[in-house]
């Protein structure tokens, strides 16, 4: 059997199918075996990994979530489309416990911006109240969080503490949970 590799995973050409899972589980798909969106001709899967903002999202906050609870700061980082193609990728950097620099991890220059991702650091409660103790709620966006997607005119993704994703389409100013992305 002749096998294509692709940087993270082997594709049988002969049946179409990957001959492993794909390395992000579910996050990139209900179907463990798509490739680009079963539409071969219209996208590219450079690195085998990302083929819509959302799925490249999925993976940074999933990469990044239990790092955010156990060290209690804030992840971040950008979602870049590249010029001209399907190509998603995300940039990652750290923050402290209450916000995160996004240019701190620009996209490449041959990308564009057009979404970005969080997370928040641990949930604390130590006045009992079932409230976070911060000054913003980390279950939720932050008045900053939406600033910061209307300004630069993008999407934002935000993964908290109790498990929750969340997605704010700026276009109609709406928070989606993960089981409604595209």
């Amino acid at each position: 059997m002749r096998l294509v590799y692709y940087n993270y995973r082997h594709l049988n050409p002969l049946d179409g199918r990957w001959v492993n899972r794909d390395p992000i589980g579910e996050n990139g798909d209900i179907n463990l075996y798509k490739f680009v969106n079963n539409s071969l001709i219209l996208y590219i899967d450079y690195l085998g990994l990302y083929s819509n903002q959302s799925s490249a999202a999925r993976a940074a906050i999933q990469k990044w979530s239990q790092d955010s609870i156990n060290n209690d700061q804030e992840y971040c980082g950008l979602i870049c489309k590249r010029k001209g193609k399907s190509v998603y990728i995300y940039t990652e950097a750290p923050g402290n416990i209450n916000s995160c620099i996004l240019h701190d991890a620009p996209c490449p220059k041959c990308y564009l911006e057009i979404a970005y991702w969080h997370t928040h650091g641990a949930f604390i409660d130590n006045d009992g109240d079932g409230l976070d103790d911060r000054e913003y709620e980390t279950e939720e966006f932050s008045n900053a969080d939406f600033n910061y997607a209307n300004f630069y005119d993008i999407d934002g993704y935000l993964g908290t503490p109790l498990g929750k994703v969340l997605m704010y389409n700026h276009n109609n100013d709406n928070v989606i949970p993960k089981k409604n992305w595209n």
